[in-house]
């Protein structure tokens, strides 16, 4: 005899780095992305499994989003999105928590298993001092050099957060301990 019900379908997790360009992936003047900090950020994804939101400005350029989602694709990189700019300067960490929001909300709805269970953001910006920065965690935020980018440490430092174990019953956003 078969069952009626349909079983639901187990959540697939993923780890996303919302990811910054200019002082991460470009740190030249010629808004020209460097291939050694790519090879960084493959290695990183390759040890993570992650996907890559683009949080950077470069989203805000379609030639310069579409020029590196082509670089990405072609290192075998997933973008599954972008953040939507905000109406205040200064507040990426909330574009962040935004489009986690409307990602679940969006899977959801769509009856698709995908949640984003661990995210970084990798940025050449203070983003615990921006608006909404409470969210950017040691465990959450990588901060690199804008005159280096995303070296190899870096890498290893979004290697080691990234597959970090959680404790059971944190969700994707931590609140903060009062």
């Amino acid at each position: 005899m078969t069952s009626l019900v349909e079983p639901v379908a187990d959540l697939v997790p993923l780890k996303a780095i919302f990811l910054d360009v200019d002082g991460v992936l470009c740190c030249n003047d010629y808004a020209v992305l460097q291939p050694e900090l790519l090879a960084n950020l493959t290695m990183a994804i390759e040890n993570t499994g992650a996907v890559v939101v683009v949080s950077s400005d470069w989203r805000l350029f379609p030639s310069k989003f579409t020029e590196l989602c082509r670089a990405l694709k072609h290192r075998n990189i997933r973008v599954i999105g972008k953040t939507q700019p905000s109406d205040t300067e200064g507040a990426r960490p909330l574009e962040i928590i935004r489009f986690l929001t409307t990602f679940h909300a969006k899977m959801k709805r769509q009856s698709k298993p995908f949640r984003i269970k661990r995210w970084l953001a990798v940025d050449d910006r203070q983003l615990p001092t921006e608006e909404g920065g409470e969210y950017m965690t040691s465990n959450r935020f990588t901060l690199t050099d804008t005159n280096v980018g995303l070296t190899f440490n870096i890498a290893m430092e979004i290697i080691n957060k990234l597959n970090r174990t959680v404790p059971a019953g944190k969700g994707i956003i931590a609140k903060q301990a009062t």
